[in-house]
């Protein structure tokens, strides 16, 4: 007959070789949990982060036409602006621009009010408006004292005419030469030459000649150039339409 004490230490043995208690179970479970505990967190900020742009992505269109520009403004929230309005992208807030700014708002059916309203026109004495662009960076603002100091105004006006004509360049020319001087090329249909800031055409040879004492080539002096179109405004019955400058 089998002892008491040698059936407990028979089952003290059994359960100790099946793992039950405070062992090898016990470690395992905790693993588990340990394992539990670090996978949610790292599931849920992932999910966060998910939601997070989705929601971004709902608003972002809002917020870049709720943005609050001014006219002829440049910069890369403009661009951000034009490409999702679809329209040029050049960072330049101008007319086409703010048309199209406004009617993107009013398509979603948000306030306008904020858009930057149009500049006045430049007009001459007769309210004749100038054809001349509201982008500030087409002018030649180096020139203007010179501009002002030769009485050709309005001073603006010359200082787009430049930036129009020669990208604000004295020694501009629109045609091409051989070695020898001769005109190869010109865009003008007529074969005549446009020399210096302004473009003065060679029709005014013998003008040139009478105020700056030079022949064309004297056109090329920004001093030469501006003084000949001081003659011209004053002698010419068209004026700046030398230069088309008026609204169509």
């Amino acid at each position: 007959m089998v002892s008491k004490e040698a059936i407990i230490g028979f089952t003290l043995w059994l359960l100790t070789a099946i793992g039950v208690g405070a062992t090898n179970g016990g470690v395992t479970r905790q693993e588990t949990e340990s394992q539990k505990v670090q996978t949610i967190p790292v599931a849920t900020h992932s999910i966060r982060a998910v939601e997070t742009t989705g929601m971004g992505s709902l608003v972002k269109p809002e917020a870049i036409l709720q943005e609050v520009f001014v006219f002829n403004e440049h910069s890369e929230d403009v661009s951000r602006l034009q490409a999702y309005i679809g329209v040029l992208v050049d960072g330049h807030y101008g007319k086409a621009t703010r048309a199209a700014h406004l009617a993107a708002l009013e398509n979603a059916g948000m306030e306008t009010a904020f858009v930057p309203a149009l500049p006045n026109p430049i007009t001459d004495g007769n309210k004749r408006r100038y054809n001349i662009s509201d982008d500030p960076t087409h002018r030649c603002p180096q020139f203007e004292p010179l501009f002002a100091q030769y009485g050709l105004q309005p001073v603006e006006v010359f200082s787009y005419i430049a930036y129009r004509e020669s990208r604000c360049n004295p020694a501009a020319v629109n045609a091409k030469f051989d070695s020898s001087g001769n005109i190869v090329w010109t865009l003008n249909k007529d074969g005549s030459v446009d020399r210096g800031l302004i473009q003065i055409n060679s029709c005014w040879k013998t003008v040139t000649k009478s105020v700056c004492g030079t022949g064309l080539e004297g056109l090329f002096d920004v001093h030469c150039n501006l003084k000949v179109a001081k003659y011209i405004m004053d002698n010419s019955k068209s004026g700046l339409g030398n230069w088309n400058v008026w609204q169509k």
